[in-house]
């Protein structure tokens, strides 16, 4: 959902996708990931603790090219 809000200068005008529910405020942050309360892929690991920054995506779920979550792999 997050993606889908950046907006593209190639592309014209459209509409941005809205992230449901509401930003926190600055002293008022998730202990976990800042994006938990607002993301339809949450899970228990994403309120638990903030993810590693890793490849660039900060996210337990993160999504492939198609948009879809992929299947992650742990570190060996």
């Amino acid at each position: 959902a997050l993606l889908a809000a950046i907006p593209e200068h190639n592309k014209g005008a459209r509409r941005l996708h809205a992230l449901p529910g509401m930003v926190p405020g600055q002293y008022d942050r998730p202990k976990g990931c800042l994006l938990a309360p607002r993301c339809a892929y949450v899970q228990a690991a994403c309120q638990a603790s903030r993810p590693l920054l890793v490849q660039g995506v900060r996210c337990i779920t993160p999504l492939n090219a198609q948009g879809l979550p992929q299947e992650i792999y742990g570190n060996d």
